[in-house]
């Protein structure tokens, strides 16, 4: 089973095998909290991967500490009610096989260098999509169409551009394992969120709440001045999109995400966007969550997880910060 949790929703993956056994949708985690315990209760030694936001070294959840909800959630003060926190807290006194794991940032293929004074290179929800995407592709050994399914991860090379409902995310993917990427707080403008902020517009507003960081989106820009939010979102998010494609020499896009529709009908005609075809819109992040925690156990997907290197990863989010 896999876990999402999202800006506007709970999503919920099972899977059975490679078959996709039963998705659900939830408004918070109360729902989702029964839907687990009974779900656990038919399914004893289900394997669960739950949303690890900025993420810790793979851990049960029985084990995480008050600082691994800290490094996963970076909120200071107490839990919300409904929030990720105390969803977490919850589940530590559950006798649940359930994993918390890395988010980008924590994983040893990105260099360290490219990991200095940054902390959101993308959430676990990412790693999770990055997950499914990678499954889908081996699959269909659609990324090299000369290629055999022998050839596993090897020319698997694209960008994932994802335009959520609130955040936008660029991940790049070398060889089957993510080597860079920009997060939603850390890059372009989202829908809702604002992207990365200008330090002396940080001092000079006092940004101290997430509330803060997580708004002036271009929907927020364009209540204030008409007419021009959305162009500063499209205009930010295709020079990110150009420096990664010229500087890793790139030539397929992967579209993910609530929006990733409305990215292909902007962008498509000019830049090599794709969308993975499903017929499980929306749920890619859990069901790559799903396909985590099988592999974590040594199923199916162990290879996925493996050359991910979510195992591996030691490090923790606020490493590497010079303040």
């Amino acid at each position: 089973m896999g876990v999402d949790y999202g800006t506007k929703s709970w999503k919920v993956a099972l899977l059975e095998g490679e078959k996709v056994k039963d998705l659900q949708e939830f408004e918070d985690s109360l729902q989702v909290l029964s839907y687990l315990d009974e779900t656990v209760a038919r399914y004893p030694s289900l394997p669960i991967v739950l949303p690890s936001g900025f993420g810790i070294p793979l851990k049960k959840v029985q084990e995480i500490q008050e600082q691994d909800i800290f490094e996963m959630t970076l909120k200071k003060g107490e839990p919300q009610e409904l929030g990720l926190g105390r969803f977490l807290e919850t589940l530590k006194t559950r006798n649940i096989r359930a994993y918390c794991i890395p988010a980008v940032k924590l994983l040893p293929s990105i260099p360290v260098y490219r990991k200095i004074n940054k902390i959101d290179l993308g959430t676990s929800d990412k790693l999770c999509s990055i997950a499914f995407v990678e499954k889908t592709l081996l699959e269909n050994a659609s990324f090299d169409e000369s290629s055999s399914r022998s050839t596993g991860f090897q020319g698997m090379n694209f960008l994932m551009l994802e335009v959520g409902y609130a955040f936008t995310c660029l991940l790049v993917v070398k060889d089957g394992q993510i080597i860079d990427a920009l997060g939603g707080t850390a890059g372009c403008m989202g829908p809702k969120s604002r992207g990365s902020i200008d330090g002396e517009l940080a001092y000079l507003y006092n940004f101290t709440t997430k509330a803060q960081i997580y708004s002036g989106g271009f929907l927020d820009l364009e209540e204030k001045f008409p007419g021009y939010g959305e162009k500063a979102f499209w205009e930010s998010l295709e020079k990110e999109l150009l420096a990664f494609i010229h500087f890793y020499h790139m030539d397929s896009i992967l579209l993910t995400g609530r929006n990733k529709l409305w990215v292909q009908e902007k962008l498509g005609h000019r830049y090599p966007t794709r969308i993975l075809q499903s017929d499980k819109e929306g749920f890619e992040s859990a069901i790559g969550a799903a396909i985590i925690a099988n592999g974590i156990e040594g199923g199916i997907f162990e290879n996925i997880v493996t050359h991910l290197g979510i195992k591996e990863a030691h490090e923790h989010v606020l490493d590497w910060i010079y303040c």
